[in-house]
């Protein structure tokens, strides 16, 4: 009887079969930096033609401030954050976080919910709506679980606060679709200030610690009544900032913002911010947690009578690109290195994107407030671009290929 031998496929021709067993699939910082990285370049060169060439943006969707704040928040801001945190949970508990299929199945549901954002229609955004609650669902479910069934205590914070943050959200798209755009801005702003307790925890953890390795410096150790007391200041902020839409707060939401911005200086400058200047990776970090602090102090000053020519807008934008954008920007260069292992250093084009998105802060802040306000938001937007691009251009390799 004659046989004929098939030839054998090795472990490596396999190893591809099924879409999610491709390495952009394995743990979600990979997948979730690159799309919110290309996110954020698609939504603002939209929001950039709209305010510059009067573009369409809204066609019965979201109204346009409120997409724009969305996207940045939510597309960009809080889809790098997940992606973060799924990933360091592993770390954390160490029990294996989510990848391949339910990585791949999670990516799915992201880009078609914020494509469809992007179509701005009444009926894509509310289809869009539903996918992205079952987005969030998801996330927290498999966050809760794995900290949860570990009984990891110390990570359990994460479970409320992207509770909060799922929350905000959805009740941000269903307002502004129901004409109460005023309360969905007021909404979006809150989660500034959550995202500001985001970094109050993540921040405290990681860039002492990144500190003392990558600068070699003495140990910090940490000084248990300021950890505590920027923790409750940040919470008791968004708290506070939340309520003020119903109730006149000025007064102690302005002490407290102040407050807060005054710890949070205190804080960092117990980080040895200026053994940093030798690496990017670090001095980066540093400085997007002052703009952090910054931001606060600004903010807080905005609600005394004194100054109520100071817009919070400044404060706002100290915190959104400054402090958020710039941070995702450092932690992703970093984080994607670490996690595919190899060497913690970045070539000179990144430390360029690293000065762009300082640039974007500045320019966004302080050209307004000299009367430029077109060219303030225009060159911003300009260098964030930029600087995400940079960003794909070189780590979108790193990100799509296997573990060394």
């Amino acid at each position: 009887m004659l046989t004929i031998n098939e030839p054998q496929q090795s472990a490596s021709q396999n190893k591809h079969q099924y879409v999610w067993q491709h390495p952009v699939f394995d743990l979600l910082f990979r997948s979730h930096f690159i799309l919110a990285s290309l996110a954020s370049i698609i939504s603002l060169t939209i929001w950039l033609s709209y305010m510059t060439h009067g573009l369409a943006l809204s066609h019965g969707g979201l109204s346009p401030l409120v997409w724009h704040i969305h996207e940045m928040i939510f597309t960009f801001a809080s889809t790098v954050a997940v992606g973060f945190i799924l990933t360091a949970v592993q770390t954390w508990t160490g029990k294996s976080s989510i990848k391949g299929l339910k990585a791949f199945l999670l990516v799915v549901m992201w880009v078609f919910s914020h494509t469809l954002f992007w179509a701005n229609t009444q009926m894509t955004v509310t289809i869009a709506l539903v996918l992205k609650a079952f987005w969030w669902l998801a996330v927290i479910g498999f966050y809760a679980e794995i900290v949860i069934s570990t009984n990891n205590r110390r990570n359990f914070i994460f479970i409320p606060l992207l509770t909060v943050m799922a929350t905000l959200n959805l009740s941000i798209v269903i307002l502004d679709l129901a004409d109460s755009s005023s309360l969905a801005l007021h909404l979006a702003k809150t989660m500034v200030l959550v995202f500001v307790v985001l970094i109050t925890i993540l921040g405290g953890r990681v860039i002492p610690f990144f500190t003392v390795n990558g600068a070699k410096t003495p140990p910090i150790p940490p000084i248990s009544w300021l950890e505590n007391l920027v923790f409750v200041l940040a919470i008791g902020s968004a708290i506070l900032y939340f309520l003020n839409a119903w109730f006149n707060l000025n007064t102690v939401l302005s002490a407290t913002l102040l407050i807060s911005g005054a710890c949070q200086l205190l804080r960092v400058s117990k980080w040895r911010s200026l053994n940093t200047f030798h690496v990017p990776l670090l001095w980066s970090l540093h400085l997007a947690y002052l703009f952090m602090a910054a931001g606060l102090i600004g903010m807080g000053l905005s609600f005394i009578s004194v100054f109520n020519e100071l817009p919070t807008t400044y404060g706002f934008h100290l915190i959104t690109i400054g402090s958020i954008g710039f941070m995702i920007l450092s932690m992703m260069s970093r984080v994607s290195l670490g996690h595919t292992g190899r060497m913690l250093k970045i070539p000179r084009i990144v430390v360029i994107a690293f000065i762009l998105m300082i640039a974007a802060t500045l320019t966004r802040v302080v050209l307004p407030a000299l009367g430029m306000v077109t060219w303030g938001w225009t060159i911003s937007a300009l260098c964030w671009v930029i600087a995400f691009t940079i960003f794909l251009f070189y780590y979108t390799p790193i990100l799509t290929k296997t573990r060394l």
